[in-house]
């Protein structure tokens, strides 16, 4: 399982860089080829994001439709298509892969940060804390004010 916590939006800022429109362009009613694709594409990656067990926001094909601005019947022919398309449209294909890059090197880069930050604060913890009687560490209101600035400051 990926632990992946995408913004709703985020998904559809990949779509919209992978295929050189904005977020407002893909969710007009416009049937521009572009459009139609990288609206095809979206929902094709939202079905790939939660069999991934990745929380992004959209459970239904209901939400997903209303994030593109279609109904939840266009969002399963657009997979159904999606699925078709990246088998035999190297073009799909290609934008499907850049976009799968894309989300990779986010999730990359927010476990790092998950990571790092996680680190900081055991050490913060660890260096103004007592212990208890039983080797826990112990914090009082203060100390925990400290974490919690230091916990702002690293999620700036």
């Amino acid at each position: 399982m990926l632990n992946c916590n995408m913004d709703k939006n985020e998904l559809l800022k990949i779509v919209a860089l992978v295929y050189g429109v904005t977020v407002e362009d893909i969710k007009t009613k416009s049937r521009k080829r572009q459009l139609v694709d990288a609206r095809k594409l979206f929902c094709l990656l939202v079905t790939t994001l939660i069999k991934w067990q990745s929380y992004i926001g959209y459970t239904t094909t209901t939400k997903t439709g209303e994030a593109i601005g279609v109904t939840h019947s266009s969002v399963l022919y657009f997979i159904k298509d999606a699925q078709h398309q990246k088998r035999y449209n190297s073009n799909f294909r290609e934008a499907h892969s850049r976009a799968l890059g894309m989300i990779h090197k986010r999730i990359s880069e927010s476990d790092a940060i998950r990571n790092e930050t996680t680190k900081i604060i055991k050490e913060t913890i660890q260096a103004i804390g007592g212990k208890d009687a039983d080797g826990c560490t112990v914090l009082n209101d203060v100390q925990l004010l400290m974490v919690a600035k230091k916990i702002n400051t690293l999620m700036q």
